[in-house]
């Protein structure tokens, strides 16, 4: 059975709101004997009865809304503030990557940070030299590494502090939104090494407004909202609890209907298919040739404000994804699915991955990242050699750190129903 290395117990955090000077009538109140206004009204809960486990190599992603108490918690773990009730224990070295620019003095250099920031997490000097040249080769900022860090962009900042980070090899890795400030390119690295590390057996917390990075990244999740627990488990079952906050209209009625996210009966996909240019079904295509692939997709109300994602990965190890792509959008413009069934294509361009067999994964959500539904196709893509030459077909396989070009093609209204 595997060690619990994160343990709490009915931790609460509290923040006094109002000025300071709203406190000043408290020794006059109690030297009189008053009671009255005592228990304030303007305190803030932040965090309220919160307990959960994380288990040795477990990767647990923490979801909510804005003001729901993520940050908080991540702050309480990595002992960045203290929690107002309850305790806290945790087991092994802990690397946190929870704040811009956190760790780093913005009138040192780079490298000079480089040391602070692995001092800070507890690695030695030594170390710290020996893995020097590693963190500014993964940050690509070698350019930069002599030059004050206030003068660095927040993607720079990013980069150099997860580096750091990383390269700690840390027993736990916890994470706040920052990743998000990133490129794609950069995002996509990091997911290598996250994926890297979880095979090493870390533990990693990630919290994270992307709802598809936590669903690719995390075994296991936990919803807050107001400072509290609100489910915790499977992560795809917290994400389908989660997906209720949309914009989601009954056609019929003119009212808002209620939706619970993916899977749920408002939205489904039902069916994902590959075809040639000239609509011939198939699964498997010259490594040249374009590849059409329809999302079949029913909704039980029009939905407004969605996107169409899709993703590929090798099927060697699903959990890692060898390409990502950005969301596509019909006209630049949010998508609105009309009750009954939709079709959305997209043309994935030829000569981009290798020979070999992909799976093709699709969510529909909003435009705030909730997940209305999730699919890995049924038939996996096949990509077999051209009799032209072509750079990517003998080559060894790498996992690609490019998001592959997909181009959206059509969204029709008139389809009759799934394949």
């Amino acid at each position: 059975m595997s060690e619990t290395v994160i343990r709490v117990s009915n931790v609460s955090k509290t923040y006094q709101l109002g000025p300071l000077s709203s406190l000043w009538s408290l020794p006059s109140r109690l030297w009189s004997g008053r009671t009255d206004g005592l228990e304030r009204k303007d305190v803030f809960w932040a965090l309220r009865d919160v307990s959960f486990e994380v288990k040795r190599g477990e990767t647990l992603g923490i979801v909510g809304a804005n003001g729901a108490g993520k940050s908080t918690l991540l702050k309480i773990l990595c002992r960045v503030t203290e929690q107002t009730q309850g305790e806290v224990s945790i087991v092994g070295s802990v690397a946190p990557l929870i704040e811009l620019g956190a760790g780093f003095h913005p009138e040192l250099t780079g490298r000079e940070n480089v040391f602070l920031n692995a001092a800070i997490m507890g690695m030695s000097r030594k170390t710290a030299e020996s893995r020097f040249d590693e963190i500014v080769e993964f940050a690509e900022l070698r350019s930069f590494i002599d030059t004050p860090v206030k003068k660095y962009s927040s993607g720079m900042l990013v980069r150099l502090g997860f580096s750091v980070a990383v390269q700690m090899e840390p027993e736990i890795l916890l994470v706040d939104e920052v990743l998000s400030v990133g490129d794609q390119r950069f995002k996509l690295r990091c997911m290598e090494k996250v994926n890297e590390l979880k095979r090493k057996n870390t533990t990693i917390v990630l919290v994270s407004h992307d709802l598809n990075l936590v669903k690719m990244t995390c075994t296991n999740a936990l919803l807050l909202d107001q400072g509290k627990i609100a489910a915790k488990g499977d992560v795809f079952d917290v994400l389908q609890q989660y997906g209720y906050s949309m914009n989601v209209t009954d056609g019929k009625k003119g009212r808002l209907a209620e939706t619970r996210g993916a899977g749920s009966a408002i939205v489904a996909i039902c069916g994902i298919e590959f075809l040639e240019a000239n609509g011939i079904k198939k699964n498997a295509f010259d490594i040249l040739k374009d590849i059409r692939i329809d999302v079949h997709i029913e909704a039980k109300a029009t939905v407004t404000e969605t996107e169409v994602r899709a993703g590929v990965s090798t099927i060697e190890n699903q959990n890692e994804y060898a390409c990502l792509m950005s969301s596509f959008q019909a006209t630049g413009s949010p998508m609105q699915l009309r009750e009954g069934f939709n079709l959305v294509s997209f043309i994935l361009q030829g000569g981009q991955l290798y020979p070999r067999f992909y799976s093709i994964h699709v969510s529909v959500g909003t435009m705030d990242g909730v997940i209305l539904d999730y699919v890995v196709a049924n038939e996996n893509l096949k990509i077999v050699a051209s009799e032209e030459n072509h750079p990517n077909q003998n080559r060894p396989y790498q996992r690609c750190i490019f998001a592959p070009r997909f181009t959206f093609a059509v969204m029709d209204r008139g389809a009759q129903g799934c394949p």
